[in-house]
């Protein structure tokens, strides 16, 4: 197993490579184009959301289960957990200016994906862990863990 780590980022990033040595074996993790869709589809929407107030409600409500709650670390270094109406409020507040964002990285594993996103808002950047169950609904976020770094 190979670790591969990027220069060119400002934070550490691992993408382990598996190298295969008998071609009947198959990987671990095979992410079928139909799922990966499904899973951007449902990441999507909570990056519409949050870049628009106009339907944000909605689009983070379609992305979120309803009982996902956002977890941090406070200046104190004690866990906060927020519920998934408080980002909703927050949007709708106008307290999240225009930004760029990116999905850094993503992994399905059968029922499960996880999904890196990074945010570039003017003075800081949010770095957004996103773990997502298929449910009988579709995808949904079911948890939401977020950093801050500042410019």
């Amino acid at each position: 197993m190979d670790i591969i780590i990027p220069d060119d980022c400002n934070y550490t990033r691992f993408t382990l490579v598996r190298r295969l040595s008998n071609l009947s074996e198959k990987p671990v993790m095979s992410i079928q184009h139909d799922q990966k869709s499904a899973v951007m589809d449902t990441v999507s929407h909570y990056l519409r959301g949050i870049s628009d107030p106009s339907i944000a409600a909605q689009s983070i409500q379609t992305a979120f289960y309803s009982s996902t709650n956002l977890h941090s670390v406070n200046e104190s270094g004690d866990l906060v957990f927020q519920p998934r109406d408080s980002l909703v409020k927050t949007i709708l507040d106008g307290n999240v200016p225009a930004h760029s964002s990116e999905v850094l990285g993503l992994e399905i594993v059968n029922d499960m994906a996880f999904a890196k996103v990074h945010l570039d808002l003017p003075d800081r950047h949010f770095y957004d862990y996103l773990t997502l169950l298929k449910l009988s609904a579709g995808w949904k976020i079911v948890s939401k863990t977020y950093t801050t770094v500042m410019k």
